[in-house]
């Protein structure tokens, strides 16, 4: 399984079968290399398993799911183990800061000691914005010290 940020649909549509053919030949290329990675390989090696990993990337397709995105991936990192102690109901939204996107997604949760957690994505809720890093650190910043300085003035 492998995650990707969120595209547009458009985008999406051509980078999931792309990435899918590329990790499977790469799953090809790591079985092929398998223990030689510290003595190191050739580039004819290389190269002559590249163009193999090319041409036989059907035969592992089934070894790897469709995308899922990041922001989505996260959420169920994170919960993948969770263990509810009381009933309760409610929404979370996972923002994924990475290197060229910050993606958004929204949940419902119903949580219960008995039958678990039920986790349910909001219709229209996984969004991406194309900063990230950097630049959406000192947005925050300035949005959290303007709440904070509008709440008690005088603090600056």
């Amino acid at each position: 399984r492998f995650t990707t940020p969120v595209f547009p649909d458009d985008h999406r549509r051509w980078a999931a079968p792309t990435l899918t053919r590329h990790y499977s030949e790469a799953v090809l290329l790591a079985d092929h290399f398998s223990g030689q990675w510290r003595e190191g390989i050739t580039v004819s090696d290389a190269a002559n398993a590249i163009r193999s990993a090319a041409a036989n990337f059907p035969a592992v397709l089934h070894l790897v799911a469709e995308p899922e995105v990041e922001p989505v991936a996260a959420f169920g990192s994170r919960f993948r183990s969770f263990e509810p102690e009381r009933r309760s109901r409610k929404l979370l939204t996972i923002v994924d800061v990475g290197a060229g996107t910050t993606d958004f997604a929204t949940f419902a949760l119903i949580v219960d000691p008995e039958l678990g957690l039920k986790m349910y994505l909001v219709p229209n809720s996984v969004h991406a914005l194309r900063k990230a890093g950097n630049e959406v650190d000192r947005i925050l910043q300035e949005l959290i010290l303007r709440k904070v300085l509008a709440e008690r003035p005088g603090l600056d």
